[in-house]
Order: C-alpha cells, then structure tokens, then sequence
C-alpha cells in the first residue's frame, strides 16, 4: 500500500471474542464461487457506489487461507487511484495476521491483530462487516463486534467514478484466493443486532437502505445477480461473453461454508469434499472424536433438532450447549452412539452458540447459529 496512506488514528477499544472453529456453517446455497488468487474477479459494470454517502454498512462472507494470499486479498473495490474510491479488504501485517480493513480516498482503517481474533483467513468461513457510523468505524466478525475507530475526517461518501470489482482491486490487484459470497453493502449504518440476525441470508429484498447484494450462488453461466434491490447486476472476469475469460472465477458445487478441503488448484479445478475423502480413508471402525468426519447439520438451526454424525461409534459422550456470555443451556450424556445422533436443543433464542462434545479424553468446540 502506498506510503502516503495513513493508517489508524485513535483505536477506542478493542472487544475480546473467542474465535472458534465453524467449518460447518452452512448457507442456503448448492454452488459458490471461487478466485484463484491470480487474476480472478466479477464485475458490476456500474458506478452506483458513488452514491452511498455518510453512514455505510459493509457485509460478506470469506473462506480463505493466510498462506495463500498476496499482498491485501480484496473483498469490493471501486478504487481506480490512490484519491479516489474506496475498498474494502484484509490488509498485509507483515509478520501479524491480515486485518479487515476500510480505505477509502487514500487513507485506511483497521484494527490491528482483528482485536483479540487473530486471522480470519483460516480456511474457515467468516462473516465479516464494517459499519461507518457518524464518524466511527465499527469492525465485526461472525456477528461480533472486535473494535472501533474514531477518526472525524473520513470522507463521507464512496466516490471513484468506477464500476465494482468482488475479489480484485482496480488500482493494485490485490486478488483474493478463496470463496466469496453474499456481498451486501448498505446507504445506512447497521446496528450489530441487525447484522447478526440476517448475516447468513434472510433478505428479501424490500429492505430501506439496501444498496446492493450480490449472494454469488448462480453455480454456472457469465452473470451474477443483484436482484434484491436495484437489479444491479454483473458478468464473472472481464466480459459478459459465455465463452469466458481468463480473469473469471469459478463456479463449483455444494455449500462453500460446509466441510470443503480443496477447491482446485487452478488448472484441472478438482475438488474433493470431506465426504469422498471419508469413501477412500475408511476409518468408520476408529473409536476416536475426530473432527474430519464430524459433520453437524442443519447449522444454522431453525428447529429443535440438530444431527450429530461423528462418522464413527464413540463411547462415553457428552455435550454441553452453552451461550456466548457463558450461560449452560443444554446437556446430555450417553454411553455409546454408533455414528448419528440427534440432539434436541430446545426452544432456544436466536443466538450464536458453542456445542462442547467430550469422549472419553478428547473435546471438540463448535460453534452453532440459531436462526
């Protein structure tokens, strides 16, 4: 990033937040699309982000991995010079995880270490948002708020004459290796309540202030939709053309928050899911809690019922269900489950909460979302 950008003026405060694995998020999608981390982006083709003006919300969901990345993987980006446009991406720390972070006409925004985080390019997905509120720029992650900054001279729209790039920048590159999907950006500040209760999906497109949202799910073709809101929509790489091009993101299938190990490496676009690994390393007979071949699902919740599959009989196991400021809300024991079991939750609020499965002496944490 160019030296004459400034970075952070006054951090307020940072919120702790338990960062915990959530490979087994699921969104409501059969497909998803993939940047190689080389040359890959969508376009809008328009320039509506001039007119989001004062207060902005900024929303997506990312999958990727630290190691993979260049210099600061974009997320959206209308930027064309160092003064003009604005981006949103994770920024390089050097030797520290990449931050989520907000420029815009040459001057950035982030918090470093994301608060008490650490990465959120840890091959899991994470919703991420950053809220511009009378001045403040609020950072979130999964639901949570991680930080704040005050800076009264943050310019008060999103000006850069340009059309929209998701998962490239205009000016440097600065590509993203990994999944990207349900990209929303707002003409309003949200509050963290809002942004919990719908960051999975659950718009349907009526919604006051709502400026775009592209959920990157069409699973084939040149175009991705924004057919919320204003119909503002766009073409995978370059063009539009069906013949493609060598800047387009690829399409594969299955939801890209569920237990995905290798999307392809650019070239022949294999991908293997956890469950074919399972086919060809049988080790259903292992009496062992292994978290390759727990799958949890529906996750998130919207009954009382959550499927537990470990892949494997267990002896001894027990779950403890508890809310993220601490409280106990389920638990349960049993001597032995041979590969499946249903868990009846209860009549829980919306929320974000973390199942704790114990066997024997081995413990996993997961995090589940009840909608």
């Amino acid at each position: 990033m160019n030296s004459s950008f400034k970075t952070i003026k006054r951090i307020l405060f940072i919120i702790p937040l338990m960062l915990v694995s959530n490979s087994a998020w699921l969104q409501d999608s059969t497909s998803h699309l993939y940047f190689d981390g080389v040359n890959d982006y969508a376009e809008t083709h328009n320039t509506w982000l001039d007119y989001v003006n004062d207060d902005f919300t900024f929303e997506a969901i990312i999958k990727g991995d630290e190691e993979d990345q260049g210099t600061n993987p974009t997320i959206i980006s209308n930027r064309w010079s160092h003064i003009k446009g604005a981006a949103f991406y994770l920024k390089n720390m050097e030797s520290d995880p990449r931050a989520l972070c907000f420029s815009n006409r040459g001057e950035e925004w982030y918090i470093p270490n994301n608060g008490s985080l650490g990465t959120l390019l840890d091959g899991e997905c994470h919703h991420v948002a950053i809220v511009r509120n009378d001045g403040n720029i609020y950072f979130y992650a999964d639901g949570e708020q991680f930080g704040y900054i005050y800076d009264p001279t943050c310019a008060n729209n999103l000006q850069g004459f340009n059309s929209i790039w998701i998962g490239r920048d205009h000016k440097h590159g600065y590509e993203f290796k990994g999944v990207i999907g349900n990209v929303r950006v707002w003409n309003v500040a949200r509050t963290g309540e809002e942004i919990a209760a719908n960051m999975y999906g659950g718009l349907d497109g009526t919604e006051s202030n709502l400026r775009g949202c592209w959920e990157l799910n069409e699973g084939e073709g040149q175009n991705v939709y924004e057919n919320f809101s204003y119909g503002w929509s766009g073409f995978l790489g370059a063009n539009d053309s069906e013949d493609g091009d060598g800047y387009d993101p690829d399409w594969f299938p299955g939801d890209y928050c569920a237990d995905i190990e290798d999307y392809g490496d650019g070239e022949d676009d294999d991908w293997v899911d956890d469950e074919d690994e399972d086919e060809e390393d049988d080790t259903s007979g292992l009496s062992e809690l292994n978290d390759a071949l727990l799958k949890i699902h529906p996750n998130p919740v919207y009954d009382h019922n959550i499927t537990v599959d470990f892949g494997t009989t267990l002896t001894n196991v027990e779950f403890t269900m508890v809310a993220i400021s601490g409280q106990e809300v389920y638990h349960s024991k049993t001597s032995k489950i041979t590969s499946v079991v249903v868990l009846n939750i209860g009549d829980l609020t919306k929320g974000i909460y973390l199942l704790k499965i114990q066997s024997d002496d081995q413990t996993l944490t997961k995090k589940i979302v009840v909608r």
